[in-house]
């Protein structure tokens, strides 16, 4: 659904509902789902929030109206790549961030380019833990773990 369809839902939902289910939906979306919290700042006793929020949570209103928040929400996040690496650039070169945190946004940007070239690792294991490891395994599975180390190329 478009922006625009959501929101006037969303005027719908608010014609039908009371101005604590409506603080309740809206507290339980920005916190995240905590629905005791949300209870609480909408208007519930301590003693009853809790169950209050797990009645309120069955609401087919209230669910809808959460969804419908979430939608909207998820709208106005967007993030590609390219907003990842601009930003991370940013951070790096821009001068304002401390030097670690420089440092660490020059090698995610690394990761996330492939300038980092592939690291070669070498494993080195007796004859006994090589015998342990592999002596419950299949036919294929023995082959597949061949595979693995590199030695059926």
């Amino acid at each position: 659904m478009e922006e625009k369809e959501l929101r006037l839902e969303l005027d719908m939902l608010r014609d039908k509902m009371n101005v604590r289910h409506i603080k309740f939906a809206e507290e339980y979306h920005k916190s995240g789902g905590n629905g005791t919290l949300s209870a609480k700042l909408a208007g519930y006793s301590d003693k009853s929030s809790h169950s209050q929020a797990s009645r309120l949570l069955k609401d087919d209103k209230i669910k809808k109206y959460i969804s419908i928040l979430q939608q909207l929400a998820s709208n106005h996040f967007e993030v590609n790549r390219e907003d990842v690496i601009n930003k991370l650039t940013q951070i790096a070169f821009g001068g304002e961030h401390p030097v670690g945190q420089q440092m660490e946004a020059i090698k995610i940007l690394n990761n996330m380019t492939g300038w980092n070239a592939p690291s070669k690792q070498e494993v080195h294991h007796t004859m006994d833990e090589l015998a342990e490891r592999t002596k419950d395994m299949t036919l294929d599975e023995l082959k597949a773990y061949r595979k693995q180390c590199g030695l059926d190329e």
